[in-house]
C-alpha cells in the first residue's frame, strides 16, 4: 500500500472510532459539535460520517489509481462524503425527538378543571386540569369549599404541583322569554 491509500484509510478508520466512542460513551460529546437543536451540519454523527466516506472513498481510488493519486483519492472522497454527510445529517434530524417545553407553574393560570377531592376552606384537595391535551393531577387550594365534580379556574400556581383555584363561573341560562333570571 501507497502513503496516499494509508493516510485515506487512517481517516475512514479514525471517522468509524468516532461513532464508536460516541457510542459507548453516550452523551459525552454532547453539545461539542453540534449547531441546532436537531445536531445541525457539524454534529458528531455527521462529522464521522463525513471523516468515514471521504476517508474510505479515498483509500480506495488511491489504492486504483497509479498517477495522481492523493489528488484523485481526495476529489472522490469529497464527492463520495458530501452526499454522505447530508444524507445523515438529514437521517440524524427525522430521528431526533423534539418535544415542547415543560410546563411551569405559571402555564397553569387560566386553565379550568374539575374538582377530583373536595377544596375545603382553605384546604388543600385535588383538581385535574389539561395542560397541553394532557390531563394533570394537582393538590389545589380554595379561600371557599368547592365539593368535587366542580369546574374551577385557576387562579395562581404557587409551583407545578400546587394551585390556587375558584369555582368556574357559568353563566345564568336566559328564560322562555329571552331575559336573564333574576
Amino acid at each position: 500500500m501507497d502513503t496516499a491509500t494509508l493516510i485515506y484509510l487512517a481517516i475512514g478508520i479514525g471517522g468509524t472510532v468516532l461513532v464508536a466512542v460516541s457510542l459507548l460513551f453516550d452523551g459525552v460529546f454532547d453539545g461539542l459539535f453540534e449547531t441546532g437543536d436537531a445536531g445541525g451540519a457539524f454534529s458528531l454523527p455527521v462529522l464521522a460520517g463525513f471523516m468515514g466516506c471521504f476517508g474510505y472513498a479515498g483509500a480506495i481510488t488511491a489504492s486504483i489509481a497509479d498517477d495522481n493519486a492523493a489528488v484523485l483519492g481526495a476529489l472522490v472522497g469529497v464527492v463520495v462524503a458530501v452526499p454522505g454527510a447530508l444524507g445523515i445529517s438529514k437521517l440524524t434530524s427525522s430521528l431526533m425527538q423534539q418535544t415542547d417545553e415543560t410546563p411551569t407553574a405559571t402555564d397553569y393560570v387560566g386553565t379550568t378543571g374539575i374538582v377530583i377531592t373536595a377544596i375545603g376552606a382553605n384546604k388543600y384537595g385535588e383538581v385535574s386540569i389539561a395542560l397541553g391535551g394532557h390531563p394533570r393531577k394537582v393538590s389545589a387550594l380554595a379561600t371557599t369549599a368547592i365539593p368535587t365534580g366542580t369546574k374551577v379556574t385557576v387562579i395562581d400556581a404557587p409551583s407545578e404541583t400546587l394551585v390556587v383555584v375558584e369555582a368556574a363561573h357559568t353563566p345564568t341560562p336566559p328564560t322562555a322569554s329571552g331575559k336573564d333570571a333574576a
